[in-house]
Parts: structure tokens; sequence; C-alpha cells
């Protein structure tokens, strides 16, 4: 029975590209503009954490972690909690911005509303002893996206999708970085 994990339908928004080009994506004249400069002195809220970060099973590896690294974000995109999500990223750029961007979502008063994505093949290649990379190919859900309060929702239909995921071992699994693929 194929397995529900969540996509990365935000990032693929926040770098205007129809999958992911790399750390950290090739702009593209679709994409939204950059966010005005704040004069104001008051910090970003980021949500408060309702979810504590997920702990690591005892040996487990890395494709168990793909499965569970996923759900996490499935949840993070759906909920606007980022906490579970950071905890399982390391120095991850396009991580860092995806949980940036589903954070001013929902300070703004927006939603996203992610039906997953269908994990089809999971592949672990042999890498570096230090990480691990592995392949992941999946059919998205659709998604409904309103970046703030007021704002028009808009949908993405999901489809076919690969991905590289570059995992580090540091307290368990952490992903380190991530790309898309051509299928």
């Amino acid at each position: 029975m194929p397995t529900r994990v969540p996509a990365l339908v935000i990032l693929l928004l926040a770098l205007g590209t129809a999958g992911l080009t790399g750390c950290g994506g090739d702009s593209d004249a679709s994409a939204d503009p950059p966010a005005p400069a704040s004069t104001s002195t008051t910090p970003t809220v980021e949500p408060t954490p309702t979810t504590a970060p997920p702990q690591a099973p005892p040996g487990e590896t890395a494709r168990q972690f793909v499965y569970r690294w996923n759900e996490t974000e499935e949840a993070m995109q759906n909920t606007g909690d980022i906490a579970a999500y950071r905890a399982l990223t390391s120095q991850c750029a396009p991580c860092d911005d995806l949980a940036r961007r589903v954070s001013q979502a929902y300070a703004a008063g927006g939603s996203i509303d992610y039906q997953g994505m269908e994990i089809t093949a999971v592949k672990v290649v042999p890498s570096d002893p230090k990480f691990v990379v592995v392949e992941v190919t999946g059919r998205l859900g659709t998604t409904d996206y309103q970046p703030k309060e007021g704002s028009a929702v808009q949908h993405f239909d999901g489809g076919l999708r690969k991905y590289q995921l570059t995992l580090i071992k540091r307290d368990g699994w952490k992903l380190r970085n991530l790309f898309g693929l051509p299928l």
C-alpha cells in the first residue's frame, strides 16, 4: 500500500519553477517579487509550535527517515507549525526557505491545504560515509495556497515529481539539501 507523504509544493511556488532546480533555485519572471524591506522594528512572529520535534526511532534507516521527514513536512504545510520540520533539517537552504514561507503565510492569515504526495519509489544511492543521497519519486496531490488573508487562492493540480535529498548523520538523520530531478 503506498504511503502518503508531503512534497515541496510551497517551495516550488517560492522558487517560481515547475520543479526544484537546485539548492538556491533559479529565479523566474513569474516568481513573486521580493518583499519590500520593512522599516518596522517589530520582530517577525512565527506561529507558536504545537508539535514536539519527532524523535528518531533507534536504528532508523535513511529510507525510514525520508518517510518521517515527508510526513512532518506535510503536517507543517497544513498547520503552519514549523518546529518539528526544522528539527529534521541541518543547514538546508531550500528547507529553511520553505519553512520561512510557510511561517509567513500563516502569520499573514494565509493558509495551505496540501494533499500530500504518494511515494512511488525511494532509492538510496551509494555515497560518501558522511552523507547519504536518496532519490524519491512520487505523485503530488493537489494544493490550495493562500499566501495571506484576503489574497487569491492559488490552486495546483500536482503530478509526478522526482527529488534528490542529501542526508547527513547528526544526532540521527538530518536533511542537508534537496532539489528536483528530471523524470
